[in-house]
């Protein structure tokens, strides 16, 4: 048994693989992070949209609401 062996009783295949789990487990981590990040952006834009179509019908255009507006698109 050579001294890096006993040293390290993974092999150099089986280290890689690790390596490559935890680089998989971190990518799937970072997606699911940004899918959140994703629907939580989704909601506030309806959220914004349906402020804007019920807003549109009862007021003027206000500063505010073009500012708003301008946001969104």
């Amino acid at each position: 048994m050579s001294f890096i062996n006993r040293l390290h009783p993974l092999s150099h295949q089986q280290n890689l693989q690790v390596v490559e789990d935890q680089k998989n487990k971190k990518l799937v981590e970072d997606h699911q992070k940004l899918m959140k990040t994703l629907e939580i952006s989704r909601e506030k834009i309806e959220v914004e949209t349906r402020y804007i179509r019920e807003t549109s019908e009862r007021l003027p255009a206000t500063p505010e609401f073009v500012k708003r507006l301008n946001i969104l698109y």
